[in-house]
Formats: structure tokens, sequence, C-alpha cells
């Protein structure tokens, strides 16, 4: 059957008004781009689609819902199942990137130094003498007999040694953690000389707090020990007395 004039006319003007509202035009966005709307799902509704339908669309994505209180109100309204009102909140809270401000909170806690805890055990070979404590080629202090020392290290990889250099150890300081040096003085045929052992936390931690902090003309670089005015407990436990003070920020 042949299309007569006046309905081949009809869609000659329907093609016209279809380009008229086409993307180049900028008349109707695409939604592929744009993402789904609550606009969007309002008409879906209408068009009396079911929930499954226009919860698969949303599943597939892309969305750029409004899931404020008001709008969340305004769908309630114009029926809107509570289902797909759900999937619509989800699928919003997936598409946004992650909070800055609340990660910059969890970090803010967070310690910035390690803690270099390098003490020396009383004994009587050696007493007089005061070995020096090396931070990266850095003399920080020298550790008299039976005293103890607490210096910052930034996180990182530091060289810790006194006046025996054989005996040099590398650390990889980690933020927070605490790191236990003893210092032995060994007697040699001219002078005696400073010898470094790494000593796990447990048992450094105990023999630590047995000795007394290092006196202050025996401090060199100040701005890297931390004030200790803590007495040596004599059980090598815990005291409630120790105050090791953080650097201001």
């Amino acid at each position: 059957m042949s299309l007569t004039r006046p309905v081949l006319v009809l869609i000659f003007l329907l093609g016209l008004a279809t380009l008229a509202y086409s993307p180049l035009n900028g008349q109707a966005p695409d939604p592929a781009k744009t993402g789904l709307t609550n606009q969007d799902v309002v008409e879906m509704v209408k068009a009396g689609l079911s929930a499954e339908v226009i919860l698969a669309k949303i599943k597939g994505g892309p969305c750029n819902f409004d899931t404020s209180a008001t709008a969340l109100k305004e769908l309630k309204t114009a029926g809107v199942p509570d289902n797909v009102i759900l999937a619509m909140v989800e699928a919003s809270s997936a598409s946004k990137p992650p909070v800055v401000a609340e990660q910059s909170k969890q970090t803010a806690g967070m310690p910035e130094i390690a803690h270099l805890r390098v003490y020396r055990q009383r004994r009587y070979s050696g007493s007089a003498l005061a070995p020096s404590i090396f931070v990266d080629d850095k003399q920080v202090a020298r550790i008299g007999n039976g005293r103890r020392c607490s210096i910052r290290l930034s996180p990182g990889s530091h060289t810790i040694r006194s006046d025996d250099k054989s005996s040099a150890i590398s650390i990889d300081a980690k933020a927070g953690q605490e790191y236990y040096v003893r210092v032995d003085e060994e007697t040699g045929f001219w002078k005696g000389h400073g010898k470094l052992t790494m000593i796990l936390a447990e048992q450094g931690s105990a023999e630590y707090k047995l000795q007394k902090p290092v006196e202050e003309d025996r401090k060199f670089a100040k701005e890297m020990i931390e004030e200790d005015t803590a007495a040596p407990d004599p059980k090598g436990g815990d005291t409630k007395k120790e105050t090791t003070k953080q650097p201001p920020k």
C-alpha cells in the first residue's frame, strides 16, 4: 500500500523534530554520559515500568542521583518504591570518591617519629669511660656507666654507631616504633671503645629502665634527645613517673 502525501509530510516533520532535539544541538543530553537522574527514575515509574526493570537500569549505571533528604521525600511523593530509592542511595554512595578529610583525620593521630633507646648497663670494667653515640655520623650524646638516652628518629634508614665503627647498626625506623641498643664498653690495649648491640624490645625495655638518664653535659644534639626525668626502676618494670616528652608541633 502506497503512502499518501499527508502521511509523508507527517514523517518528514517528525524527522525534523528529532533532529531539533538531538545531542548535537544540546537540547537533550545523552543519559549515558550524564548518568541516570532522579527525574529519569520518576518518569520510568510513571511509565509503569516494574521495580525490577528500574533496579536493573540503576545497577547498569552510570548514575547521578540527588540523595539529599529533600530529594528523597520528593521521590517518595512521586510514588517511587522504597527498594528503588534504596538502590539510588547505594549507587550514589558507591560513585563518590573517598573522603579526604576522613583520611586526614585518621592519619593525624599517628606518631611521626621513632624512638631509639640507647643504654649502658652498670659495670665495673670501663666505668670511667663514656663512649659517644652517633646517628648518621652526627654525635648525639655520650653514654656513661649505668646511663640511658632516648633519641628521636625520623622514619627511614639510619646508621647508629659508637667509637667502634665495626659494630655500627642500620635501622629502618618506622613511626611509633621503639628500638633498643645496648652499649658495651670493650677495653683495648690503648683505650676502650663502645660496642653496640641491638636488643629485643622485651629485654631492652626492662634493662633500659634500670639505668639513669644521661647527664645534661653529655648531650650534644639536644634537639634529637627526648626529655627523660624518670628515676631508675629497680624492678625494670613500667613506671608511672616516666615522662618522655614529644617534640612540639
